[in-house]
């Protein structure tokens, strides 16, 4: 199928420009490739400067905020992991975070992190990050979103996993508070099979959400292949997660593209740039278009119910009390029965709704737990 893509809306992030007529803003995402080591980190960085990327994305997360205490174990890439001290080991150190932003800096890379719960975006916030960004199973966390949105900045979504309604709920709290909001299409599977691209959900996001800038967060472990199609239906972002070497020890590590996809990536993405700057046809697989559903596919099932947040109570709670903020948390439930999600934590603090049961602590609420006042 053929396409040539066009945008208009723009947005400024670090001092680059995105959307319009300007270049597709490239991602290297080290998430957690780091491996708990500065200086591979700072390699990442190297790789990802060398090879033309605009920006390097980390992640910023508190594990006592992010999965419940009982969350479990996890299979992936073929072995087990107890979710929350492997998770643990990849927490990003308050102190390395300014000296990764200057080191970035020099290199003309903008700097910035996903962000997973209030105290590290309040963190990152002293230091001033250009933008924020929320993962995938974050985008049902509305408290989250509003918090960071508050502060002004940019703001990116991963769109995984979710449905249209999902996305517009997050759009609707965030657009109070900051125009510049990017949405990107994603798959919630690693890797994701090429087959699984969907890359017409790009075309969907951009008719619903005139007034954002609509790219593509890639987890395929082809280095470029649904990146050219996105930017032929006309994204302005694109995301890679990046290695040194596949083989390295991490769960994200075997997905990502190493210095040498990474060249290449960058390479067939601006070559496609280029064609449709000269008003040339891209011509798109059929088999990476899928459908423009915006919907939840059956390989990210289980991240979604792994992964979403829900509402459970952070102490014993007694039922008609009054709630403040601190009884509650917003966790990924793991393996743990889940609870409401995080859009009901406005309803139970302005009393809309009041707790009808006992709910002992670490315990999720549930739609039986409560009833409108």
């Amino acid at each position: 199928m053929h396409f040539n893509g066009s945008y208009m809306k723009e947005i400024n992030i670090g001092g680059k420009w995105i959307g319009g007529d300007h270049p597709c803003f490239l991602i290297a995402e080290i998430g957690i490739n780091h491996n708990g080591s500065l200086s591979i980190a700072k390699q990442l960085f190297d790789e990802a400067a060398k090879a033309g990327f605009d920006s390097v994305k980390l992640q910023t997360f508190k594990v006592d905020q992010l999965f419940h205490q009982d969350a479990g174990e996890v299979n992936f890439a073929g072995s087990t992991y107890s979710i929350r001290e492997i998770n643990k080991k990849y927490e990003l150190k308050e102190k390395w975070i300014p000296e990764l932003i200057d080191y970035g800096r020099r290199f003309g890379l903008v700097v910035f992190s996903s962000v997973c719960d209030e105290d590290s975006a309040d963190l990152l916030e002293k230091y001033d990050v250009p933008a924020y960004k929320f993962t995938s199973t974050g985008i049902t966390h509305l408290p989250l979103i509003e918090h960071v949105s508050k502060k002004g900045k940019p703001v990116i979504f991963s769109t995984g996993a979710s449905v249209l309604e999902e996305v517009k709920e997050a759009y609707s709290v965030a657009s109070k508070y900051t125009q510049d909001i990017v949405f990107l299409h994603c798959i919630v599977s690693y890797p994701t099979p090429l087959e699984y691209s969907n890359l017409l959900v790009i075309k969907t996001l951009k008719e619903n959400f005139p007034d954002a800038i609509i790219g593509f967060s890639d987890h395929s472990e082809h280095p470029f292949k649904a990146p050219v199609g996105a930017i032929a239906l006309g994204a302005k972002v694109i995301e890679k997660h990046i290695t040194l070497d596949k083989n390295m020890q991490g769960p994200d590590q075997f997905f990502a593209i190493d210095p040498n996809e990474m060249k290449e990536f960058v390479s067939k993405v601006r070559e496609a740039e280029k064609k449709l700057k000269e008003k040339e046809e891209i011509i798109v697989e059929e088999s990476l278009l899928g459908t423009s559903d915006k919907k939840v596919y059956d390989i990210e099932e289980y991240s979604k119910r792994f992964s979403n947040r829900s509402l459970y109570a952070s102490k014993d709670l007694e039922k008609g009390m009054a709630l403040t903020r601190a009884d509650f948390l917003i966790v990924r439930p793991g393996n743990m029965a889940k609870g409401l999600p995080p859009s009901y934590l406005s309803k139970l603090l302005s009393g809309e709704y009041v707790l009808i049961n006992d709910i002992l602590a670490n315990n999720p609420i549930t739609k039986e737990d409560i009833k409108k006042k």
